[in-house]
């Protein structure tokens, strides 16, 4: 064949053919601006989703019911929220469970702010305790504050104020809430403040627990199997990526969440435990899960789990 046909007809089929590096669009939901999801954002600022092919554009939310309509609704692939999130998919939601992505509470904390009436966790029987909103995981840990105390379930008063850090920390200088349950970066900045600290970490009375979970729009499971396979394959190569590169993980967090360094500092060395390695989420805490589902009011009683998470989609 003449050498300039061929070289044109291989150009035409060049042209033709899909481009490897193609990347592919996913929109990733965030229930929150916090470090918890971190690895999302380290994973394409360091290249690794692209790497994979993906192009991720994560997309912060404020709480689980605007994350998980968000994926109803189609505006959202992906969502990282909170562990009680199963009871959506309880309800209905087209989601599957698809990666644990922690399995101890490090990530929230009893919060107080000066007063001397609360200086310990046996201090706050019967008080006011600011929770996110009823139902979430800020509220079942309300409650077993009060259970591992010997208080029952209605041992304190959980109060529904919000997330917002500047809302939390108003609660506690006002006295409308004795103490409140966030991530323990408020109790660490409050103290740079004076205004407050963290009284003690969730894990003193809840040692382990899924907190957060990730899940998928059930249509892209079905349409798009290789793509949440690769998403997830980056996700834990950016895990990986996390726990050794501190620094830089701080640089990222800080320009995501707005908090200090410093801050964020003693919440990476708080978390290295937390972050699932691998997503494989453990029965036993699924078991758990149920339980808490029931104990937060999010459903009426205990249902078997187990049919809506998958671990077919996690890197082997």
């Amino acid at each position: 064949m003449n050498t300039r046909i061929f070289a044109s007809l291989l150009g035409l089929s060049l042209m033709a053919a899909p481009s490897a590096q193609a990347e592919e669009t996913l929109r990733v939901g965030l229930a929150s601006a916090s470090m918890t999801f971190v690895p999302v954002y380290i994973g394409r600022d360091t290249g690794t989703f692209a790497r994979a092919g993906l192009e991720v554009s994560p997309i912060e939310f404020s709480g689980a019911a605007k994350l998980h309509q968000a994926v109803v609704s189609g505006s959202a692939d992906i969502a990282l929220g909170g562990g009680t999130d199963y009871a959506f998919l309880v309800k209905g939601a087209p989601e599957l469970a698809v990666a644990a992505l922690t399995d101890k509470p490090l990530n929230f904390a009893v919060i107080v702010g000066n007063n001397p009436e609360y200086t310990s966790l046996a201090s706050l029987h019967g008080a006011r305790i600011g929770v996110s909103a009823t139902g979430t995981v800020t509220y079942w840990l309300a409650e077993q504050l009060a259970t591992a105390n010997g208080w029952g379930l209605k041992g304190v008063q959980p109060v529904a104020i919000g997330a917002a850090r500047s809302v939390l920390a108003a609660s506690l200088q006002t006295g409308e809430v004795a103490a409140v349950i966030s991530e323990p970066a408020l109790g660490y900045q409050l103290e740079i403040e004076h205004r407050g600290h963290v009284l003690a970490n969730a894990t003193e009375f809840v040692p382990d627990f899924m907190t957060n979970t990730m899940f998928a729009a059930t249509a892209l499971s079905r349409e798009h199997p290789d793509s949440l396979r690769r998403f997830l394959a980056a996700y834990f190569n950016a895990v990986a990526w996390l726990l050794d590169h501190k620094g830089e993980t701080i640089s990222i967090a800080a320009r995501q969440t707005g908090l200090a360094p410093v801050v964020l500092s003693r919440e990476y060395d708080l978390w290295l435990p937390m972050w699932s390695r691998d997503g494989h989420i453990r029965p036993e805490l699924l078991t758990r899960m149920s339980q808490a589902l029931v104990e937060a009011g999010l459903l009426d009683q205990r249902v078997d789990l187990s049919r809506y998470p998958t671990a077919g989609f996690l890197p082997h």
